[in-house]
């Protein structure tokens, strides 16, 4: 069996725990308590709704979409010229356009103009196709309790976290899949969340350079180190490590005698900052699935969630599926039924053949709870396995200015760190059988897992995502037939 080289003793120069505060899971309402209990009758009680769509809020207080902008896009007939005017007519102009050959366009309003009335009158014109809100778009993130250890998730030997004894072998068999294979490199992971630093010392070496975004700040650099170190919302760079930590469990360089490891030792990661501090919106998710397509990956990490769909985001997702990308999402942390009606969260509520998505489970592979009020998500036909998410230690930074950015790590916990574990173990299965479709290798992931009992029934296969077993899943071939003389 493979071991590693990591020392964290004396490789890790220094350790920051850092809390943040909660992330909008697009949740309409949260189930207090701990999402694995359930009534008589097997099914979640009902909450009253803290989503409140005619104010726009969500339980954390947020916006659930852009109170000045909409997205729209035109009849085939229409020419770019007549769509100009038609914006120009109706609202403020066209802003931007963006999807597949500029097809929608992010519309602001007139000064006093109200979205119903923009909408409205859009929606009277028969040359429009479509009229939609331009959704924000949250990481999936909740505060961590300031503890962190090794990387339990990996190789859980009984850890003990808050004084609570972790449960030897939950975890998702990395060790004995690295037997197989530690390399991703030929399986580019697209990676779409916050600022990603990508000269972090357990990064660098797994960053391809060459295919890079930022939607936020709109050029090519995804990394906080450009500009001022401060997000256009005036947010703090040390607020974005997000994406830095998920990418950290997926790619952080393995057996180099320094930090952590990610499922792959070696991979190929295209950095896309699609949120910034304070979350993104549909044009910038739109823009960074395109931008994965375009520049080759294989699967695409998304530990963020958006509380509506829209034409834009699942035409996006659409084309991903027709590029053969396996799309690994975050299922949120508010512990409710995504399944319920009332609780969709984008992309795992879309039907696409090609997603994952991912609850988080602890280092006894039970169904996480944060907090109080806060846990996984959960849904018998939405999420589809489980990964570790909680006491989680990946790659992060602390910045003061950006000339002066430090490599750090954290501990965090959320279903936006379960999700990584995955998209790890499917970038190694795309690249040991290379000649699996995306389709074929989630039908690897959802088959080859390991039966948790939290997990039944409350998710589309009841179990928790197995490396080694995914690496050798072989479907059983359905017309083979055999004649004995």
């Amino acid at each position: 069996m493979i071991k590693l080289n990591n020392n964290y003793s004396k490789s890790i120069p220094r350790v920051t725990l850092i809390s943040l505060l909660a992330m909008f899971s697009g949740s309409s309402h949260l189930f207090a308590g701990h999402p694995s209990v359930f009534t008589a009758a097997g099914n979640p009680p009902v909450k009253a709704s803290q989503f409140d769509l005619k104010a726009n809020k969500d339980h954390l207080g947020r916006k659930i979409h852009h109170v000045s902008q909409l997205i729209v896009s035109f009849k085939n007939t229409v020419t770019k010229a007549s769509g100009q005017q038609i914006t120009a007519q109706y609202a403020a102009g066209t802003k931007r356009s963006f999807g597949k050959n500029g097809k929608f366009k992010l519309v602001n309003l007139k000064a006093g103009q109200t979205l119903a009335q923009a909408m409205a009158t859009f929606k009277s014109d028969s040359n429009i196709a479509s009229v939609e809100y331009n959704y924000y778009v949250y990481p999936q993130k909740t505060p961590d309790d300031p503890s962190y250890s090794s990387l339990w998730g990996l190789n859980n030997t009984g850890q003990t976290f808050n004084r609570i004894v972790g449960v030897a072998g939950s975890d998702i068999k990395a060790e004995t899949a690295w037997d197989s294979i530690t390399s991703c490199t030929t399986s580019r992971v697209a990676v779409l969340d916050t600022a990603i630093y990508t000269n972090h010392i357990d990064l660098t070496n797994n960053i391809r350079f060459a295919s890079m975004a930022d939607f936020i700040d709109n050029d090519d650099n995804p990394s906080p180190t450009v500009g001022t170190g401060i997000d256009p919302n005036g947010v703090s760079a040390n607020n974005e490590v997000h994406g830095s930590h998920v990418t950290g469990t997926i790619a952080a360089l393995g057996n180099n005698s320094l930090g952590v490891t990610g499922v792959c030792w070696n991979a190929s990661i295209i950095p896309i900052r699609v949120l910034s501090a304070t979350g993104g919106t549909t044009v910038e998710l739109v823009s960074g699935i395109d931008f994965a397509i375009d520049n080759g990956a294989k699967v695409i990490n998304m530990s963020l969630s958006t509380a509506g769909s829209n034409t834009a985001f699942k035409e996006a997702m659409d084309r991903a599926l027709a590029a053969d990308i396996v799309v690994v999402a975050a299922a949120g942390n508010d512990g409710v039924d995504v399944d319920s009606g009332s609780n969709p969260t984008f992309p795992c509520s879309f039907t696409h053949a090609n997603i994952l998505c991912v609850a988080a489970l602890d280092h006894q592979f039970k169904l996480a709870s944060f907090n109080a009020t806060q846990g996984s998500n959960f849904g018998r036909t939405s999420v589809d396995v489980g990964a570790p998410g909680k006491f989680i230690l990946s790659t992060t930074f602390s910045a003061t200015s950006a000339a002066n950015i430090s490599p750090t790590y954290s501990s965090f916990q959320g279903t936006s760190m379960a999700a990584p574990h995955v998209s790890g173990v499917v970038a190694l299965v795309r690249s040991w059988n290379p000649g699996y479709t995306a389709v074929q290798t989630v039908k690897a992931i959802k088959n080859s897992g390991v039966n948790v009992a939290d997990l039944n029934n409350v998710t589309t296969t009841g179990k928790a995502v197995n490396a080694f077993s995914a690496l050798h899943y072989i479907e059983t071939p359905r017309s083979v037939g055999a004649t004995v003389n």
